[in-house]
């Protein structure tokens, strides 16, 4: 099984793109929930997730299937909601009931229904390979979590030992991505859903900015 990154790290930048899909950012402070740490060294590992409910605003003109800038938390349309819950894949919680969804720009594109919903992936504790190629600024030092501070990837591949059980997921090795199986990839990309860009590797530049390997 082959896996890749979700790109949620342009979410802010993308939006101003010719095209672009907009980023989301929550109406009023958030109530925030941690994620499990890891039981080995019993560091926290994951953003926060946002807790439901809550109200949000999509800030640039174009709206897609899913959109970013709530830490481990994501708001995706109802469409790709409805088309996953009926899918064999698995990984990702949605709210029970859609959020309050504003809009900055009146004439903001929406093709993708009218509801959005709150999603959380599951997090998953997976060590990176060794054949995944990765440099670190700050090296793991927990064989259970394998958290650091990643500095350039060639590839995601994780220890055959720590395999993830889901098809969308938040792993542990690469604290602040999404990822998904080829599975999920080939799903998301059969349907057409809009806003996702799935990365095969990347290398830092200055600070947190990166340079993507698209898939």
């Amino acid at each position: 099984m082959h896996y890749f990154l979700v790109d949620c790290w342009s979410s802010l930048t993308r939006e101003i793109e010719l095209n672009g899909f907009s980023a989301v950012r929550a109406v009023h402070p958030r109530d925030l929930e941690d994620l499990p740490r890891c039981p080995a060294c019993e560091l926290p590992v994951w953003p926060r997730r946002t807790l439901f409910p809550f109200a949000i605003e999509f800030t640039g003109r174009r709206v897609g299937d899913i959109a970013f800038h709530l830490g481990s938390t994501a708001v995706v349309s109802s469409r790709f909601m409805s088309a996953w819950s009926n899918s064999n894949l698995t990984g990702l919680l949605f709210s029970a009931s859609p959020l309050e969804a504003k809009f900055l720009f009146s004439d903001s594109a929406c093709r993708v229904g009218a509801e959005f919903f709150a999603v959380d992936p599951e997090p998953e504790f997976c060590p990176l390979s060794e054949s995944a190629g990765a440099t670190y600024e700050e090296p793991p030092s927990c064989e259970t979590c394998g958290t650091g501070v990643v500095d350039s990837l060639d590839r995601v591949e994780f220890l055959e030992s720590h395999r993830p059980s889901t098809d969308f997921f938040l792993p542990s090795s690469l604290p602040g991505w999404f990822a998904v199986s080829e599975r999920a990839l080939g799903f998301i990309s059969d349907q057409g859903f809009l806003n996702f860009r799935f990365v095969r590797g990347f290398s830092s530049r200055s600070g947190s900015e990166k340079t993507l390997d698209y898939a």
